[in-house]
């Protein structure tokens, strides 16, 4: 199934009256081809034609791979939100296709949090987020989207510290917690270094998780599902602390790179405030809405998103056209 939906776009200061751009159901001229992905649940060294999805750990995540290629090869990283996990990019990482592109579980979430057992508030704060981001992002020159939380962890990273290998920021619907105008948020920053009662944090994780994705569906997931979103909600409590503190305090006119960011039709008031704020301040900027959307575009509008980001790497990589051929020529071969 495609998006049958337009994205508006603005261009400068202000949310200015665009044409919109009709988002084609058939792939534009660097638009991805999916591919049949082989499957592995171990990291292996392939060759760049390879069309495998490979997982492995890197500083303790729990990381995806699909398509692997040479390291100079442009790919993009996939940076999920508050309450979240790599598995909801799925779709998304496919839509991308042929580009390689690495998903991973934040720390605090799903198979990272599985891996380390337990973490405290120092483990999953901004700073060790944009850590994590960075040794991913220096693997290869890289376009990073971000969602929601993730797209504010790579915000931050941007103006503070980003690595060579960063062409460019897609995000949707970031909040910005450390800015004193933004209207609510899911933790107070003292709540950092909060002794906080486990039953306070599970009712705040279901509460959460049931205006994310409604009564219903909260209902239909499994007791066990429900159990392990409960435990995540210490490491929403603290993230959300942390960006909201001082220490990861940043001004996005201190982001150079080319960004691209978006919003959802039904987008909240205090995301259309960030959006705006974003206008003025980022002076690279390209300004989008997503007709149709709500706050879970990747999930609900995978393709459109794609395009999004397909349309930033096409402006950023050198020889995008002819990296872009040579990797659908590899990915042809490959499944031949």
């Amino acid at each position: 199934m495609v998006d049958n939906l337009w994205i508006q776009r603005s261009e400068g200061n202000g949310m200015a009256a665009q044409p919109p751009k009709s988002y084609n159901t058939k792939p534009s001229d660097h638009s991805g081809v999916q591919s049949n992905e082989n499957r592995s649940t171990h990291r292996q060294v392939v060759s760049p034609t390879a069309s495998d999805l490979a997982k492995d750990r890197l500083n303790g995540l729990a990381i995806t791979r699909l398509r692997e290629a040479d390291q100079d090869v442009p790919g993009f990283v996939l940076v999920h939100g508050a309450m979240d996990r790599a598995s909801s990019m799925r779709r998304l990482a496919k839509a991308l296709a042929p580009f390689p592109v690495t998903i991973y579980d934040r720390r605090g979430y799903a198979g990272s949090l599985e891996k380390s057992g337990s973490v405290d508030a120092e483990d999953v704060s901004g700073r060790n987020h944009v850590e994590d981001l960075k040794l991913l992002v220096r693997e290869r020159p890289t376009v990073v989207f971000g969602h929601s939380m993730g797209g504010t962890i790579a915000l931050m990273m941007a103006a503070k510290s980003a690595p060579a290998n960063l062409l460019g920021l897609v995000i949707f619907e970031a909040p910005l917690p450390a800015e004193p105008w933004w209207p609510s948020w899911l933790a107070k920053p003292k709540e950092f270094f909060a002794e906080l009662d486990p039953a306070h944090v599970e009712r705040r994780a279901e509460a959460f998780m049931r205006r994310m994705i409604g009564e219903e569906n909260w209902r239909r997931l499994p007791s066990s599902t429900q159990a392990s979103r409960r435990l995540e909600g210490f490491t929403m409590i603290k993230e959300g602390a942390s960006l909201a503190g001082f220490e990861s305090a940043f001004s996005t006119r201190a982001v150079t790179h080319p960004t691209t960011s978006s919003l959802g039709q039904f987008g909240s008031f205090r995301h259309r405030l960030g959006q705006l704020h974003m206008e003025k301040t980022i002076n690279d900027l390209r300004s989008t809405c997503i007709v149709g959307s709500g706050h879970g575009a990747h999930l609900s509008h995978p393709r459109a998103v794609a395009e999004l980001c397909v349309d930033l790497m096409a402006e950023v990589a050198p020889n995008f056209h002819a990296i872009l051929a040579e990797l659908h020529m590899s990915r042809r071969d490959d499944n031949c």
